[in-house]
C-alpha cells in the first residue's frame, strides 16, 4: 500500500509522454461517442485510454490524466458548456480504477469491482448530482433509467476491454511485448 501512493518515479519524461498519448487516444475516442440525444450517450470508449493511465501509472497519474482528458475533450467538443462536476467524476472513476488495478494482476473480478463501484458511486452518485444541477431534477429522472439501462448493455463488454487491454498495455509498457 505505501508504493500506491508514492508519486516518485511516476511523472518521468517517459511516463509523461505516455500519458500524453492517452490523454489523446482518449480525447478522439470521446470524439466518435454514439448519442441517442444530444444530452445522452449511447456508448463510448473515451474511458478506456483513461483506464490504462491508471493501472499502469498509479492514483496520481490517473487522476491527472483525466482532468486533462476531461478539458481537452471539451476543447475539441464543445457542443455544451464546461463543468467541472463532469471531471470530478473522471478524477474519481480512474482514481478507483487504480485502486482497484494497479501494481495488481488484472483479473475479470477485479476490472468487474472495479466498474460496478463506478457505475454506483459515480454514474448513479455523482453523475446524478451533477445532472439535477445542469438540467434539473425532472430531467435527472428521465436520465436514471437511460443509465441504467446503457450500463447494463456496457458493462460486460467494458470489463473485457479493461483486462484484455490492460495486459497487452502491461507487457507493452514493461518491454515484454516482442
Amino acid at each position: 500500500m505505501k508504493d500506491f501512493f508514492n508519486p516518485k518515479g511516476v511523472f518521468t519524461t517517459r511516463n509523461l509522454a505516455l500519458m500524453a498519448l492517452m490523454v489523446a487516444a482518449s480525447t478522439v475516442l470521446g470524439m466518435l461517442e454514439t448519442f441517442v440525444d444530444p444530452s445522452q450517450k449511447l456508448y463510448s470508449f473515451a474511458y478506456l485510454p483513461r483506464a490504462m493511465a491508471a493501472l499502469s501509472f498509479g492514483p496520481y497519474a490517473a487522476v491527472a490524466v483525466a482532468f486533462v482528458s476531461d478539458f481537452t475533450g471539451f476543447l475539441t467538443n464543445p457542443s455544451y458548456g464546461y463543468f467541472f462536476g463532469y471531471a470530478v467524476s473522471a478524477m474519481v472513476t480512474d482514481f478507483i480504477c487504480a485502486a482497484f488495478l494497479y501494481k495488481r494482476k488484472i483479473t475479470f473480478l477485479r476490472a468487474a469491482a472495479a466498474r460496478a463501484l463506478v457505475v454506483v458511486l459515480v454514474v448513479f452518485g455523482l453523475n446524478g448530482i451533477w445532472q439535477v444541477f445542469y438540467y434539473g431534477a425532472e430531467a435527472a429522472k428521465y436520465f436514471s433509467l437511460f443509465r441504467l439501462l446503457r450500463n447494463l448493455i456496457q458493462f460486460p463488454l467494458d470489463v473485457y476491454l479493461m483486462v484484455m487491454m490492460g495486459g497487452h498495455v502491461r507487457k507493452f509498457l514493461s518491454g515484454e511485448w516482442k
